[in-house]
């Protein structure tokens, strides 16, 4: 106690203390629903492992390392985000002087054993494929076509509210996005993926004609989408995502085309 080294006992784990600390951000309005979803879903890995029951005054640094190592079957985008979740965790223990010394300071973040793959956007080829694939889908055709011209996130396009299209001006203000609830469940946010996406963007040639189109055979609904399902039901992302291999893969296209160069070798698919 003279020494300013002395730590109450404390039967906290990391498990724990990683759930209270998503929890308290939620609480606070730091992060949204789907960014929640997230963090639980991460920290679910540690609730499925041998260290989920282990006090962090007794975790030890080989502890992390061996549990950090065993995920190199994932890829190094998923990696990170693990191990930021662990470094999060442990500045958190030390703030809260449940420990004196960071055990995360000693553990090395793996490489994962699967390639990094880099995405391409389509060549005027592919493009051409894509869209004559897309011609015949009468279903998807308007919000695929918007989404080749604009750049928009797909959540951003299922959101678009009527009152959000200025044909007068030519502009599109985009203002929510599509995201998910505590559940997993699709809903309609009040706001963009991020502050900066909020924005407007031109209405072109090459899409304009798809867009008055799903407007003027838009299914009646009270929230004013534009692309809604025929039940009244929101269209979910990771179902237009499935849809979107689905049609490169009639038109002969490779979703993910290329990989990157990676520990001293090149590979092609």
């Amino acid at each position: 106690m003279n020494n300013g080294t002395y730590i109450p006992k404390n039967s906290i784990t990391v498990y724990q203390l990683g759930l209270e600390i998503a929890e308290n951000k939620f609480k606070r309005n730091k992060i949204s629903e789907a960014s929640y979803s997230r963090e639980i879903q991460t920290l679910n890995h540690v609730k499925n492992s041998n260290i989920k029951d282990i006090q962090i005054q007794k975790i030890t640094s080989k502890q992390l390392q061996n549990f950090i190592d065993n995920k190199k079957i994932y890829a190094n985008s998923y990696i990170d985000k693990i191990f930021e979740m662990l470094g999060r965790i442990f500045k958190e223990a030390v703030k809260q002087d449940y420990i004196l010394k960071n055990p995360m300071l000693n553990v090395e973040k793996p490489k994962s054993d699967k390639l990094d793959e880099k995405i391409e956007a389509f060549t005027i080829d592919e493009q051409t494929a894509f869209s004559n694939i897309l011609s015949k889908d009468k279903q998807y055709k308007n919000i695929f076509t918007i989404a080749l011209y604009t750049g928009m996130r797909m959540g951003e396009i299922l959101a678009l509210q009527k009152d959000d299209i200025n044909f007068k001006e030519g502009l599109i203000n985009i203002k929510r996005s599509l995201t998910k609830n505590t559940t997993g469940k699709t809903k309609l946010g009040d706001t963009t993926k991020t502050y900066n996406s909020t924005r407007t963007i031109p209405i072109t040639p090459l899409f304009e004609g798809a867009l008055k189109n799903a407007i003027s055979n838009m299914t009646l609904n009270v929230k004013g989408l534009i692309f809604i399902q025929p039940n009244g039901e929101l269209y979910s992302v990771s179902n237009m995502n499935s849809r979107f291999k689905r049609l490169c893969t009639n038109a002969g296209l490779a979703v993910v085309p290329y990989t990157i160069k990676r520990r001293e070798k090149t590979y092609t698919l």
